[in-house]
C-alpha cells in the first residue's frame, strides 16, 4: 500500500488552495485533474483533502465505503441550520428508517397524478408568455418549480406567495455558501444583516411549511401528494412507526428546498443549451409533435419522448446542478485507489470535472445528445456519469426531477420556439446548485400545437 501523498498543489498551509477553491471552485477542480491526474491531495489549513475524479474510486467511495464516510460536519452543520435532520443529511440507521418512509412516495404508481399536475402548472405559467416577445427564462423556472413543488409536496397553490418563497429559497442559497466558506460562523443572537435576513428566510420556510403540516395532519386523509405520503408512511421495522411533525417537517424542507432548486438550474441549462442549438431543439420539437398530435403530455408519454430525454441527459452531464457529491470526512484511515487516506481527511468527488473526461466522453464540450442512444449508453463506464449523485445515497427524487423537466420542456416547447438574445456571455457559477452568473434572456417565437 501506497504512504506517500498524491500529486497536488503545495503552498504555505494550503491557503491559497482554500482561497482558489472558494473564489474560482470550476476552475480549480478541473485544472487540477488536468495537471496532476485522477487523485489529488493537497493541504487545506489543518486539513487534508482528497480528489478523485476515476469512476472506479468514485465507485468506492460512494459504494463499497458509504457506511464508513459520513458527509464533512462543516457543511452539514450550515444546512441543517434550517434542513434539520432531513434525508440528504441523515446517517446511519435514522437515515435508513427515514429512507424506508419516504421511499413510497416516489413510487411510480403516484407519478401519474403529479405528471398531471407538472402539465397544469407549466401551462397556466405558458399561458402569460403569450403577451411576451422576450424573457428571462431563470426567473421562470424558479417560479414554475416552486409551483410544481408545492402543489405535488403540499397539494398547495402558493402563487399568492411564491415571489417571498422564491426570495427565501435564495437568500439561504447564498447564505450557505457563504457560511461554508467562513472559518467562524456567528451565533445566531448577533444582531447582524447576515443573521437578519438569514431568521427571515427561514421563519418564511419554517412557517409555510409546519402551516401546511398542520392542515393536514388534522384533515388525517391521503391527498395523493408526497406531504400525505410522509404523514401516513409507516415503518414496520421500527418500534415508533410514524414520523413526528418535526420529522416530518424535515423530510419536508429537504424535498421542497433540493426540488426547486436543482430542478430550476437543470432547466434553465437545457433551455440554453437549446438555443444555443438551434438543430437540436428542431428535432425535440418533431418529436414532440409526433407523439403529442397537440394534446397535453401524460406520464404514459414519456418512454416515447426519448430524444428528449437523451437532451436532458447531456445537458446534465454538462452542466450537473451538484457539481459534485457531498464532500465526506473518514473517521478512520482506509485505502481507495490504492492510496491510504489518512484519518481525519477531506474526500471529494465532482461529476462537473468527471463527465467533461475526454476518456468516457470524447470532445466532451461538445453537446451531443446522441450519446445517450442507447447502445451508445451502455458504453459509459458506471460513475462517469452520476448527475445525481450514485450507490445507496443516489438522489432520491431522481425520476421525479426527471419527469418534471421532461413534462415541462415538452410542454413548452408545444407552444414556444427558444433563440437566445445575442451578445449574451453565460457563465456558470456555484451556488447550492450550479447557476448562470447572470440571468439568460431568450427571444420567444410562437408556435401552434400540431394536430
Amino acid at each position: 500500500m501506497a504512504t506517500t501523498m498524491p500529486p497536488g498543489p503545495r503552498n504555505f498551509l494550503g491557503l491559497k488552495n482554500i482561497r482558489d477553491f472558494s473564489d474560482h471552485t470550476l476552475e480549480f477542480i478541473q485544472s487540477l485533474h488536468d495537471r496532476y491526474g485522477d487523485i489529488v491531495s493537497f493541504r487545506m489549513g489543518p486539513f487534508r483533502a482528497f480528489f478523485f475524479y476515476h469512476p472506479d474510486h468514485i465507485r468506492e467511495i460512494v459504494v463499497t465505503h458509504w457506511k464508513k464516510l459520513p458527509k464533512m460536519k462543516r457543511q452539514v452543520k450550515v444546512l441543517q441550520q434550517w434542513d434539520g435532520n432531513g434525508l440528504v443529511l441523515s446517517e446511519g440507521e435514522f437515515w435508513q428508517r427515514q429512507h424506508r418512509l419516504v421511499q413510497p412516495a416516489f413510487a411510480p404508481k403516484r407519478f401519474a397524478k403529479y405528471a398531471e399536475v407538472m402539465v397544469r402548472r407549466t401551462s397556466e405559467r405558458l399561458a402569460a408568455w403569450q403577451t411576451l416577445s422576450h424573457l428571462a427564462i431563470d426567473a421562470e423556472m424558479n417560479t414554475l418549480t416552486m409551483e410544481i413543488i408545492s402543489e405535488t409536496l403540499f397539494g398547495a397553490d402558493v402563487r399568492s406567495k411564491s415571489k417571498t418563497l422564491e426570495e427565501a429559497v435564495q437568500t439561504l442559497s447564498a447564505i450557505s455558501v457563504d457560511e461554508m466558506k467562513r472559518l467562524f460562523i456567528p451565533p445566531r443572537w448577533l444582531p447582524t444583516a447576515h443573521n437578519r435576513k438569514k431568521l427571515w428566510a427561514m421563519g418564511v420556510l419554517d412557517d409555510t411549511i409546519r402551516g401546511f403540516i398542520h392542515a393536514r395532519r388534522a384533515a388525517g386523509t391521503d391527498q395523493g401528494d408526497l406531504l400525505s405520503m410522509l404523514l401516513l408512511a409507516t415503518d414496520e421495522e421500527a418500534e415508533h412507526n410514524r414520523m413526528t411533525d418535526q420529522q416530518a417537517r424535515d423530510e419536508a424542507m429537504v424535498l421542497f428546498l433540493a426540488g426547486h432548486d436543482t430542478t430550476a438550474a437543470a432547466l434553465i441549462w437545457t433551455c440554453y443549451l437549446l438555443g444555443l442549438h438551434p438543430g437540436v431543439q428542431s428535432k425535440v420539437i418533431t418529436e414532440i409533435d409526433g407523439v403529442l398530435a397537440g394534446r397535453d403530455a401524460t406520464y404514459e408519454d414519456l418512454p416515447k419522448l426519448r430524444y428528449l430525454k437523451q437532451v436532458i441527459q447531456e445537458s446534465l452531464r454538462l452542466y450537473p446542478p451538484a457539481i459534485g457529491t457531498f464532500a465526506r470526512e473518514n473517521p478512520e484511515a482506509l485505502t481507495i485507489g490504492g492510496v491510504h487516506v489518512p484519518r481525519g481527511s477531506f474526500l471529494y468527488t465532482f461529476s462537473y470535472v468527471t463527465h467533461r473526461d475526454p476518456r468516457w466522453f470524447p470532445e466532451p464540450e461538445r453537446f451531443d445528445p446522441d450519446r445517450f442512444l442507447p447502445e451508445r449508453e451502455k458504453q459509459i463506464p458506471q460513475f462517469a456519469y452520476f448527475p445525481f449523485g450514485g450507490g445507496p445515497r443516489v438522489c432520491i427524487g431522481m425520476s421525479f426531477s426527471m419527469m418534471e423537466m421532461s413534462l415541462v420542456l415538452g410542454t413548452m416547447l408545444q407552444r414556444f420556439r427558444l433563440a437566445l438574445v445575442p451578445g449574451q456571455t453565460v457563465r456558470p457559477t456555484v451556488l447550492l446548485s450550479l447557476r448562470p452568473e447572470r440571468p439568460i434572456r431568450f427571444q420567444l417565437a410562437k408556435r401552434s400545437r400540431a394536430q
